[in-house]
């Protein structure tokens, strides 16, 4: 059920709170303007905006962006800039079916625009977040560690023999071993941390205001916990092992870049594949040159 605001000053129009109130779809709360902080403190689908065109102005600034409203007005000189947020205009004498249908579509355009989001950030397959995602948040996160002098350690894994994996199971069986292995690393992080599925094997997990030390310690968990796993079913049980790189910002003698906080993870994986697979390794603790 989606929860719509109706924010009004004083007197309520009866149309619009007749044809909200009446829908089965809908969890209305009605919210004066004098407590329009409560809006940004609920998440709500749409805010319905019930006021003359003196009090409306002042409210939308004070309305979270996020929120789409629909405005019901008398004046149809309305002259605010709308163009970064989601919207529409009704203008009154409302009329029931024409407020039904634009809550409708401006709810259904929301939920399209979430969608899309959804689609450029994740992954299909796993539903971790990809690649782009995942640099951009980077940026982000490295600024505010250099800002706040903090952490920010990088996990890189990637499945052992997931090529064979693939020669004798199959792809689509292969896609199930990615799957469950997506669900393991979200037991072991927290809300802030970032999973991504790097490549198609690969695995990378940004974790801010983590130390190494850490970082390696949800490593080691995250490895115990593949490796335990049973993939496919009982009577054809297989183990799968994951090898991984850590490394950790801020870096010696090396500005803040985030190519450099996933080439150096990158590095401590491939010296954990000539270790002989299935371990963690700190770029930290190998001395080669580049």
């Amino acid at each position: 059920m989606e929860k719509l605001a109706l924010i009004t000053s004083d007197k309520v129009d009866n149309t619009i709170k007749k044809t909200l109130s009446s829908s089965e779809n809908y969890e209305v709360d009605t919210i004066s303007i004098k407590d329009i902080s409560k809006i940004n403190e609920n998440k709500y689908s749409l805010a319905v905006l019930d006021l003359g065109s003196d009090k409306l102005y002042s409210t939308l600034d004070q309305i979270n962006k996020l929120t789409p409203v629909l405005i019901c007005i008398e004046d149809n000189n309305f002259n605010y800039d709308l163009n970064n947020r989601e919207f529409d205009i009704i203008y009154k004498p409302i009329k029931e079916k024409e407020l039904e249908i634009r809550v409708s579509n401006v709810l259904k355009l929301q939920i399209l625009k979430e969608e899309i989001t959804r689609i450029s950030i994740c992954d299909d397959l796993t539903g971790l977040f990809n690649r782009n995602y995942l640099l951009a948040r980077l940026e982000e996160e490295i600024s505010r560690a250099v800002r706040h002098n903090t952490p920010i350690s990088c996990i890189f894994m990637d499945l052992d023999y997931f090529k064979v994996i693939n020669d004798m199971y199959g792809y689509n069986e292969g896609d199930e071993v990615l799957k469950k292995v997506a669900n393991i690393l979200r037991k072991h992080v927290r809300k802030e941390d970032i999973i991504t599925r790097y490549g198609d094997e690969e695995f990378v997990i940004a974790l801010p205001n983590t130390s190494d030390k850490n970082a390696y310690v949800i490593a080691e968990r995250i490895r115990k916990d593949i490796k335990s796993t049973k993939f496919f079913d009982e009577d054809e049980p297989m183990n799968v092992t994951v090898s991984i790189g850590i490394s950790v910002y801020p870096f010696p003698h090396m500005e803040a870049d985030v190519n450099t906080l996933i080439r150096y993870a990158e590095h401590a994986l491939y010296n954990s594949k000539k270790q002989g697979k299935n371990k963690v390794v700190l770029f930290s603790q190998i001395n080669f040159e580049f």
